[in-house]
């Protein structure tokens, strides 16, 4: 179960800004926006984990081999 508590973040810089926010106490809701263009995404719980982990994955330097 989401609550926005748990997941509400909100990162920008000079180009860039991504936000997340619980839509229901199911799915994720995930919008970013740049100079060009918009994306919006709703995730369920385990679309979100599997993202999480995989960023995590790449953010610590994994499959720089496979």
């Amino acid at each position: 179960m989401y609550t926005s508590d748990d997941v509400e973040m909100f990162v920008q810089d000079k180009h860039t800004a991504l936000s997340t926010f619980a839509w229901n106490e199911e799915y994720l809701h995930v919008h970013m926006h740049d100079d060009y263009d918009v994306m919006s995404i709703l995730l369920s719980k385990e679309q979100a984990e599997l993202l999480r982990d995989t960023l995590d994955v790449f953010l610590e330097g994994g499959y720089t081999d496979e």
